[in-house]
């Protein structure tokens, strides 16, 4: 498939993502939709450093990747032996990002090197339904509206993530950290929270239905209060009984003609 561009909102999570992970190196796999780069896949046991970040290829799913993408932690971005041995080993389309992370400090190479064009177009941010994204670094980063279903998310760092209208049916968050994360009117229906962080987590308009929230730290009964609904959702009994106390209509069954569609 010939590559016709990056997705503006693919590659803005890029640069974010980036500028998170600094000094260290942020690293993963290019995917592309009908030609288009749309989603970065990250593979489980990335080792990101200041010196390097180690790819683990063999860890690779059975899907095939356009190319890669990692940040430099300073601004010379001139592909390293160690960059074109990766180059040469998947794609034809390879991003490296420096230092201070901006629109104008990426580069896009060919597998031999060569410096490449890849226009940015305004297409919409690739879906994570199903994705093993477990322990991966989203801190700070914009995903507002991603599609995250059935993904795994376990021990995920998701501080001050944006997440507003993200879908997270049946995603696997446990232990992850969504400290100060913008998640209202997201879709957490059958999400498991166990072990969550949800400090100062913005929560209005969720919708937690057969939401496992057992052993969720710094989750209090003023941010449950404002949810869409908490039917089937599980809870410590500390939130669950007052809760039922002052907010009986939450654990009420919602009106699924009023629920999305999958």
């Amino acid at each position: 498939m010939q590559i016709k561009g990056i997705a503006c909102g693919t590659l803005n999570f890029i640069l974010e993502t980036s500028k998170f992970m600094a000094p260290e190196e942020f690293a993963g796999l290019l995917q592309e939709k009908d030609g288009i780069i749309t989603e970065v896949l990250i593979l489980p046991g990335t080792e990101s450093s200041e010196q390097n970040a180690v790819l683990k290829l063999f860890m690779m799913p059975n899907v095939k990747a356009a190319g890669s993408i990692h940040s430099h932690p300073g601004p010379n971005r001139k592909p390293s032996q160690a960059d074109l041995h990766l180059f040469s080993k998947t794609g034809n389309c390879h991003i490296i990002v420096g230092y201070p992370y901006n629109r104008q400090t990426w580069t896009c190479y060919d597998k031999e090197g060569n410096i490449r064009e890849l226009p940015v177009l305004d297409a919409k941010f690739e879906d994570f339904e199903e994705a093993n994204l477990d322990g991966a670094n989203f801190e700070g980063a914009n995903l507002e509206g991603t599609d995250f279903k059935k993904a795994n998310l376990e021990e995920a760092d998701l501080e001050r993530t944006d997440l507003v209208g993200t879908n997270l049916e049946g995603t696997d968050l446990k232990g992850a950290s969504l400290k100060g994360a913008k998640l209202r009117v997201a879709n957490l229906k059958g999400a498991n929270l166990m072990g969550a962080n949800l400090e100062g987590a913005e929560l209005e308009g969720a919708n937690l239905k057969g939401a496992n929230l057992k052993g969720a730290s710094n989750l209090t009964i003023e941010q449950l209060s404002t949810v869409k609904t908490l039917y089937n959702a599980k809870l410590d009994e500390q939130l669950l009984i007052p809760l039922k106390k002052n907010y009986p209509n939450l654990f009420e069954e919602p009106d699924n003609s009023k629920e999305p569609e999958d």
